[in-house]
């Protein structure tokens, strides 16, 4: 009787909560309470869950959504919304990309598609007004053959031109004063010039031209590029110029002057070279300057000897002056001094005229001459009148 009071009592239970079929047991040991499963005990135990636990009914409504795909929603269903993100904690986006990142075609920056700054013309366009595989000397406006030794010459003689010039301008005066520069190209390696400080600027700037006139023809991949063997230099000045070696002590001293060489303990003119009448420089022998030195120490020798006593015309005599370089009228001088003048005129006859063989080098030549008749006047012998 209790048992059918029981099961009347759960079936108005079930009706109420308007349930079609029991609720199925849950498994042992998966609950919150490790009570056996199916027990009409444990499902009362339990309300909260009862609560939220799906229905029958509930759950034929989803099996029956999940079964039509294309079932369109309830026209009161609303679509859930996009919640933008707060404007108050948002940062601004990071748009640099990464190392990594490869960007669009259309971002990309274009191509620089000029020639490089220090790109030279092709070598093998031939300058104007040459055939192809000819060039133009750096020296020069006449087309050569651009062969290896043609092109290396052509480098080669400006900066030796230039070593040469600035070794010596301007003139040095103390070792100090020269100083080692390199002129390498890119037609070769060279042992360093020495030049003058003061000029080693313009230097550089005569190697800089032979340096891009090398790279332009591209000599060193056409013709090799030789590197010298060079002993350390000891930088000089000799006689003005920058030298590369100094030369030993000389016992003539350590300053020579220029065209000289010493013998003994003296500096002596080198040969083809002469000092005039009373020393100073050596000059060369040439027959402007003979001629000019037979002048002019004849000239001074005279205008000492002229003195004499107004009125006293015995005091002045008529001399022979001429010597292997000219002939001359002669001149009019004091008698006391007449040696002092033939002294020199004697002198500048043996080393200078018949040294260097003027006549035969130059010619000779003389004036005509009257007999002339010397005097005093205004304290000066010279010529008054012609002798009877």
């Amino acid at each position: 009787m209790s048992i059918l009071i029981l099961g009347a009592t759960s079936i108005a239970a079930c009706l109420l909560a308007s349930c079609d079929s029991p609720a199925p047991a849950t498994p042992a040991g998966t609950g919150s309470n490790d009570t056996a499963a199916g027990t009409i005990g444990d499902t009362a135990a339990s309300p909260d869950a009862a609560a939220d636990a799906p229905t029958a009914k509930d759950a034929t409504a989803l099996n029956d959504a999940s079964a039509t795909p294309d079932t369109p929603a309830p026209q009161d269903a609303t679509p859930p919304k996009d919640t933008p993100a707060p404007l108050a904690d948002a940062s601004p986006a990071d748009t640099t990309p990464s190392p990594d990142t490869a960007l669009p075609p259309d971002a990309a920056p274009a191509p620089d598609t000029g020639p490089a700054l220090d790109t030279p013309p092709a070598a093998d366009a031939a300058p104007a007004g040459c055939k192809p595989g000819e060039f133009k000397p750096l020296q020069s406006d006449t087309c050569q053959s651009a062969t290896c030794p043609n092109l290396k010459q052509s480098a080669h003689s400006l900066v030796q031109d230039a070593a040469k010039q600035f070794a010596e301008v301007p003139p040095c005066k103390a070792d100090a004063e020269c100083v080692p520069v390199s002129q390498d190209t890119a037609c070769s390696g060279e042992c360093p010039a020495i030049v003058n400080a003061a000029s080693k600027g313009e230097f550089a700037k005569a190697v800089k031209q032979a340096d891009a006139f090398c790279k332009l023809h591209g000599v060193a991949a056409k013709c090799g590029f030789p590197i010298p063997s060079c002993i350390a230099p000891t930088p000089a000045c000799v006689a003005g110029k920058c030298v590369y070696t100094k030369p030993p002590t000389s016992k003539c001293g350590d300053v020579q002057p220029a065209n000289t060489v010493c013998e003994g303990t003296v500096w002596a003119c080198k040969p083809g070279h002469f000092k005039g009448y009373g020393g100073g420089e050596c000059h060369e022998a040439t027959c402007e300057n003979l001629a000019k030195a037979n002048n002019e120490a004849i000239g001074a020798a005279i205008a000492k000897a002229q003195v004499c006593k107004v009125g006293a015309d015995d005091e002045c005599i008529h001399i022979a002056t001429a010597t292997a370089c000219q002939g001359t009228c002669g001149a009019a001088v004091n008698a006391g001094m007449q040696n002092d003048v033939l002294k020199v005129v004697g002198w500048v006859d043996d080393n200078l005229c018949k040294a260097f063989g003027y006549a035969a080098k130059c010619g000779y030549s003389g004036p005509k001459c009257t007999a002339p008749k010397p005097g005093c006047a205004a304290g000066k012998c010279e010529y008054s009148g012609v002798a009877p």
